[in-house]
């Protein structure tokens, strides 16, 4: 599991500390289809609740760059980004596995996201932010 120890020892630890971890950014996506999206898991969530679910109870560590916010817990990682489809407003996820580059991805309405920045103004979560690049 690639974790935030930095490759460059003495540096500030940033989300996006290892190569793969930003190259999975570039691979192609995997749509849940609308079953797949509304049984999720074997809890019996959505994919946004599963998503939401796991970064609400396990969150170690979240960055920030204009309308994308990206969540990192034990097994997964997250990225949330503001879109604009249909002159509509929504939210497009993506959950990350850690340990390969498999991948989920599906949608929802902007009033449907509680892990939003109001909740990441909050403590404990305010204090997880770490920056995303290394910049020295």
């Amino acid at each position: 599991m690639m974790t935030n120890t930095s490759i460059v020892k003495g540096t500030k630890p940033v989300f996006f500390d290892h190569p793969l971890t930003l190259a999975k950014l570039f691979t192609a996506p995997n749509r849940l289809n609308y079953m797949q999206g509304k049984f999720f898991d074997d809890r019996g969530l959505k994919a946004i609740e599963a998503f939401e679910s796991d970064i609400r109870r396990n969150l170690i560590e979240w960055g920030a760059i204009d309308t994308t916010i990206y969540y990192r817990t034990e097994r997964w990682w997250y990225d949330y980004h503001l879109a604009t489809t249909q002159g509509c407003q929504i939210i497009e996820c993506t959950r990350f596995c850690n340990n390969s580059f498999r991948r989920w991805d599906t949608w929802m309405n902007v009033g449907s996201c509680s892990v939003g920045k109001d909740w990441l103004k909050q403590e404990p979560q305010r204090s997880k932010w770490i920056e995303l690049f290394r910049t020295d």
